[in-house]
């Protein structure tokens, strides 16, 4: 991959309740993904210069906030 942008790597986390958004900052899958980026730049004769992965679900407060709601429904 041909770094142009200061950040290489674009891999978020976006909440579809809150709307947040969260950078996911790992090394093991940024150099997993790099590894991937390279494998289709070589089978598909392409440059990558940038990339961006936007994972989708829920933040770790929301999904607190709805299993406390399903537990309140259990005790009612």
């Amino acid at each position: 991959m041909k770094i142009f942008s200061g950040k290489p790597l674009h891999i978020h986390f976006k909440c579809i309740k809150c709307n947040s958004i969260i950078d996911i900052d790992s090394q093991s899958l940024n150099f997993g993904y790099l590894k991937l980026n390279k494998k289709i730049e070589e089978e598909n004769d392409l440059e990558i210069y940038d990339s961006n992965i936007m994972f989708i679900g829920l933040c770790n407060k929301c999904r607190g906030d709805l299993n406390w709601r399903d537990q309140q429904n259990l005790e009612e």
